[in-house]
């Protein structure tokens, strides 16, 4: 079961849009695509600047679609508990950049 700690922070509306756009498994595995490659980027000094808050609350945005995909493949058969293990292991390791991404940011 995911924690939800930043899909709580979205609106009713903006977690039913999200859920209702998670309708495939490309969809989903661009999500988790898309969040793996932009926490590596913010967490990574050479490849960025400073992090600044706009670039946080964005994260923090994908780490919640991730959340609500992870809540959408445990109500869906199709998927089996070992490709849901996999997603939240690839979800747990954005999260692990969160401190790498805190320790770059620049005052708010």
């Amino acid at each position: 079961m995911i924690k939800y700690n930043y899909a709580n922070n979205l609106s009713d509306g903006e977690r039913h849009d999200i859920w209702n756009k998670l309708n495939y498994e490309g969809e989903i595995e661009y999500v988790f695509s898309y969040t793996e490659r932009f926490a590596n980027l913010l967490s990574d000094p050479a490849k960025t600047r400073e992090v600044n808050r706009e670039d946080r609350l964005e994260l923090e945005k994908w780490y919640a679609k991730c959340e609500i995909a992870l809540s959408k493949m445990e109500d869906n058969v199709r998927y089996s508990k070992e490709i849901r293990d996999q997603y939240l292991e690839r979800y747990n390791k954005c999260i692990e950049f969160s401190g790498h991404i805190n320790q770059r940011s620049i005052a708010d």
